[in-house]
């Protein structure tokens, strides 16, 4: 089958999910790409079989004439933001190929959000056959939009669930023994990700709680010095899994945060997880009390009551949790996410 994507910013879990598209050699591939986000300056080394595109070197034209000379059976768009994606899709939409449209949104009933349920006939409906989403607070606005639920399907994002699940079986013995108390978060370091009421939770905490707070990534945040938090910058993603040998838990405080694959990447390694209500990936990885606790978004005292409680916690119980997280993390795969494409062409 030929496969057209046209990309936004890609991450190290979308090449590994593009990888399981390859695997069985059967697919072509032809991926247009945005650049890499400055925040997230990822380097990324292609499967030489796909034919790759960046989409800051081609006019709307360009992409169009791409699309006409690869014929695709099946389209796959990351969003609607890109008017050029859009118009080079057009054409096969009406001539019955599947165009999907991967959407992270989450439906909050907002003015905008409903203008677009009015217009989506006219507008959503024109271009796309399918809508694939992250999680269920996506799927309740893909049916406001109009479509059907054999036109949905779930799972639009897999973490490398392979690469972190080695780090799960590798370690898990020796945290049988010795428990890691490090709490780690990763990702950028701006105001709308709660890493500013995660270092103050994790101060007024340091004192009564043998843990200490690891923390990796980029952004206009500077960290407070403290004794027992690490700082480093931004990591390529070869590296992520192994952040998690040492780590003990892992937290995702975002205020605002559609989905969140940081939080499946590291449940697949084993890890306790901390979310914010707002983080949509909370829905699926992180069960409250079983692996994890689920705190109010933007609020420090609640974001203090959980990471304590997590501070609490015994060390046969955090591994116990562990492996819950990994089990959940099973859920979805870059093999089940390939799979979920195909399923869309007939």
């Amino acid at each position: 089958m030929r496969i057209l994507i046209l990309y936004s910013e890609l991450a190290g879990y979308t090449l590994a999910c593009l990888r399981a598209l390859m695997e069985d050699g059967r697919h072509e591939v032809c991926l247009v790409k945005w650049p890499v986000n400055r925040e997230a300056p990822f380097q990324f080394d292609f499967d030489a079989r796909i034919q790759v595109y960046d989409r800051d070197q081609l006019e709307d034209e360009a992409v169009a004439k791409v699309a006409e000379e690869f014929q695709p059976e099946i389209i796959f768009i990351s969003g609607w933001m890109d008017k050029g994606y859009l118009k080079a899709a057009l054409p096969f939409r009406q001539q019955g190929v599947p165009v999907i449209v991967g959407i992270d949104n989450q439906w909050v009933g907002s003015m905008r959000q409903h203008i677009a349920t009015w217009m989506s006939p006219f507008l959503v409906k024109r271009y796309f056959s399918h809508m694939w989403v992250s999680g269920l607070r996506q799927y309740e606005y893909a049916r406001r939009l109009g479509f059907a639920r054999n036109q949905i399907r779930l799972g639009y994002y897999s973490a490398d669930v392979e690469a972190f699940s080695q780090v799960y079986r590798t370690n898990r013995a020796e945290k049988s023994i010795r428990y890691p108390k490090r709490l780690l978060y990763v990702g950028r370091l701006v105001p709308f990700k709660g890493i500013g009421e995660v270092t103050e939770a994790f101060i007024r905490l340091a004192e009564t709680y043998d843990w200490s707070l690891q923390i990796v990534g980029a952004g206009e945040i500077d960290v407070p010095s403290h004794p027992r938090i690490q700082v480093e910058g931004f990591v390529q993603p070869e590296v992520l899994p192994s952040l998690a040998r040492e780590a003990g838990a892992f937290v995702l405080a975002s205020h605002v945060e559609p989905w969140g694959v940081a939080l499946h990447e590291f449940a697949a390694a084993g890890l306790p997880l901390l979310a914010s209500e707002a983080v949509g990936a909370a829905d699926a990885f992180v069960k409250d009390g079983y692996n994890g606790y689920v705190h109010k978004t933007q609020d420090l005292a609640s974001m203090t009551h959980v990471m304590e409680k997590l501070f609490q916690l015994d060390d046969a119980t955090l591994n116990v949790w562990g492996e819950r997280s990994h089990q959940l993390a099973q859920q979805i795969t870059p093999t089940v996410w390939a799979s979920t494409l195909l399923s869309m062409a007939s």
